[in-house]
């Protein structure tokens, strides 16, 4: 990273491949999550003014422990909140955990004695007692928050804080942040750069549905909400709707691979299914009910690079494919893509 007249210079190297191309920006947003500081330390080689106060939180995935829609907010002895939230149909998710990280980003994982500290706070709730043999799969995030000296990681504000780079060129840093903030946080982001471009518009992502959420093209009695001001979400009808819609249209779809692709892209899914006519269409069968049609629509529409990303980071089918079958993917993303993609970028 370097700065120009007027522009920072920014030399960008793709991970798996080692390409570079150089980039001119008026403006860059440093929303590296928890490597933040580690970004702004690497790119000017001197300590950030804030560093980051970095805390891992690890969910676990076991069979179903209730037959309901209910999630649970479990109340443990040492004032933590854990929460139960049914998963997937055949699952219940259960997290989270919040500990002091120091260890390396790449390879955060949980740990045995995360495990056992959920285990044990459902166990306290609920008939079916859990052991670790129950555990079917594990997921750990890291969490950057503000360095506040002398505070338990539980004390910590989970607010965002956007940090201006002491510069001629403008680059901000956010600190902090979660998913339930982010179209607020962007918007302050934004409103912060808007001294740098100030033909930038007025806000407009609150009323913007999100991918797969534009029922309102789809039914006019959305229309009516959107124009007045109000929020345009999917009711349970709207969705009834469009499944009955895609059912006539393709009444060779199997029902649970349509409900499995409305409930992951909505009404995208009528991008999926495309101009396909028959089961043919789908192409080659990669396991459970995972068709090359849907790997190649990812690939074009949602970025994937690999079989994680298909299995994991997009439709979660990973609980149903074994070794031999992820490698089968594997080998027709590569061949898709017509580049190397193992591991993650």
């Amino acid at each position: 990273l370097e700065e120009g007249d007027g522009h920072w210079i920014v030399t960008l190297r793709e991970a798996s491949s080692g390409i570079e191309q150089i980039v001119h920006a008026k403006a860059i947003v440093n929303a590296a999550g928890p490597w933040v500081a580690r970004l702004l330390e690497k790119l000017f080689a001197k300590k950030p003014p804030l560093d980051t106060r970095l805390v891992k939180g690890s969910h676990i995935v076991v069979p179903r422990l209730h037959s309901g829609d209910q999630a649970f907010m479990l109340q443990h002895s040492d004032g933590r909140v854990i929460f139960v939230i049914p998963y997937l149909d055949d699952y219940s998710l259960i997290g989270t955990t919040e500990a002091e990280f120091d260890g390396v980003l790449e390879t955060v994982h949980i740990d045995e004695d995360e495990i056992a500290y959920l285990i044990e706070v459902a166990n306290g709730y609920f008939k079916r007692q859990l052991s670790r043999e129950d555990v079917i799969s594990t997921y750990s995030g890291v969490r950057p928050l503000i360095d506040e000296e002398g505070k338990d990681a539980t004390k910590v504000s989970r607010d965002y804080h956007l940090e201006p780079h002491q510069s001629a060129l403008p680059l901000i840093s956010i600190y902090g942040g979660k998913v339930t903030t982010y179209r607020t946080l962007a918007e302050d982001v934004m409103r912060a750069l808007a001294p740098t471009f100030p033909k930038m518009g007025a806000p407009w992502t609150k009323l913007a549905p999100l991918p797969g959420g534009n029922y309102s093209a789809l039914f006019d009695g959305k229309k009516e909400e959107l124009e007045s001001g109000g929020e345009a979400k999917a009711s349970a009808e709207d969705e009834a709707a469009l499944s009955a819609l895609l059912s006539a249209q393709a009444p060779w779809l199997q029902a649970s691979l349509l409900k499995r692709w409305l409930q992951t892209y909505g009404t995208d899914t009528q991008t999926l299914v495309g101009n396909a006519s028959s089961a043919s269409d789908l192409g080659i069968h990669l396991g459970a009910d995972l068709y090359s049609r849907e790997v190649d629509y990812l690939i074009a529409h949602e970025w994937a690079r690999n079989a994680d990303d298909i299995l994991w980071r997009r439709t979660k089918l990973g609980y149903l494919f074994d070794e031999r079958a992820k490698a089968v993917l594997a080998d027709y993303i590569t061949t898709a893509r017509g580049a190397v993609t193992e591991g993650v970028d």
